[in-house]
């Protein structure tokens, strides 16, 4: 403490988490004072890493949930596609050789868009646990 009873400031901090992948950013910063110790700059240090990594998990959760619907509307189209290339093809109309492919990899498709969205609504649930203080 200074003569005058105020805390000199002796430095100061920054910690930076990055949100919604790499496209957005969220700091705090804070100062270091004269009369600190080392455990109260680390438990200073502590409280605001926290509170960037819940803004992380949030933001990532964010994320998933719109991969999620990204992924639906995915399967949706996939179906309506395929469906359309079955009437197409039972009617005796000739299928491109680029639309036989796609009849083909429809099923792998559909398995890659469901396998992603489970991944995602693990990592969701994975998300939840720890911003609720299970992990």
């Amino acid at each position: 403490m200074s003569e005058e009873g105020q805390r000199l400031a002796a430095g100061n901090f920054t910690l930076t988490g990055v949100l919604a992948e790499g496209k957005r950013q969220i700091s705090m910063t804070g100062y270091v004072y004269s009369d600190d110790t080392a455990d109260e700059i680390n438990k200073r240090l502590d409280r605001f890493q926290d509170a960037i990594d819940r803004q992380v998990l949030r933001a990532e959760m964010k994320i998933k949930e719109d991969e999620i619907k990204r992924n639906e509307a995915g399967i949706e189209q996939l179906a309506q596609h395929y469906e359309s290339l079955v009437r197409r093809k039972n009617t005796g109309k000739k299928l491109t050789s680029q639309e036989l492919d796609q009849m083909d990899k429809y099923d792998s498709s559909v398995q890659f868009l469901r396998r992603s969205n489970e991944a995602a609504r693990q990592a969701i649930a994975d998300h939840k646990k720890r911003l609720n203080g299970a992990a």
